[in-house]
């Protein structure tokens, strides 16, 4: 549940990303043409317009064109700058989610281990339970046996001693949760 919230989450912010890129793709491109047609108004005279005009009424147009055009230019920078901001906050939170998601990945499985050895112990529990169960009866049938064959119940006894050690041995190695 967790992970697939964190999945959502990242997703949204890859979307966003994309979106981002496009638009400072876009922006990029404004500048450009910007720049071009600065240039473009820089190198251009028209010597016949010029001639035929009174004064710097050319140059002058001009002029006022280009500082608008500069004035476009920067707020385009800034504009730039700011999108470049979002996309560097954004990949942040990206990767941030990337190092949640893998330690929640992580996470999973140490719980699924734990779970996975809880039920072992468990099992060799219930084992173990079933074996003393089984010690239990055959005692009882031993201390019946004893007055008819001492000697096959001595026999049983050894047997049964081996068992409660093997049954304390592994009680021993894995410890019962």
């Amino acid at each position: 549940m967790i992970k697939d919230y964190l999945l959502r989450c990242q997703q949204e912010l890859l979307e966003r990303k994309i979106d981002l890129v496009s638009e400072i793709q876009n922006n990029e491109m404004s500048i450009r043409e910007n720049e071009k047609l600065i240039t473009l108004i820089k190198n251009s005279e028209d010597k016949s317009y010029t001639s035929l005009t009174p004064g710097n009424y050319k140059n002058d147009l001009d002029g006022k064109k280009i500082k608008e055009l500069k004035m476009q230019l920067s707020g385009m920078q800034e504009y730039d700058a700011e999108l470049r901001k979002k996309l560097d906050l954004i990949d942040d939170r990206i990767n941030e989610l990337e190092q949640i998601i893998h330690l929640e990945k992580d996470n999973s499985k140490v719980q699924y281990q734990k779970q996975k050895e809880h039920e072992e112990s468990s099992q060799r529990y219930d084992t173990s339970i079933q074996q003393l169960k089984d010690i239990l009866r055959r005692l009882d049938i031993c201390s019946k046996m004893a007055e008819m064959d001492p000697i096959r119940c001595k026999i049983e006894l050894k047997n049964l001693s081996a068992i409660v050690q093997k049954i304390i041995e592994d009680m021993r190695l894995h410890r019962y949760v």
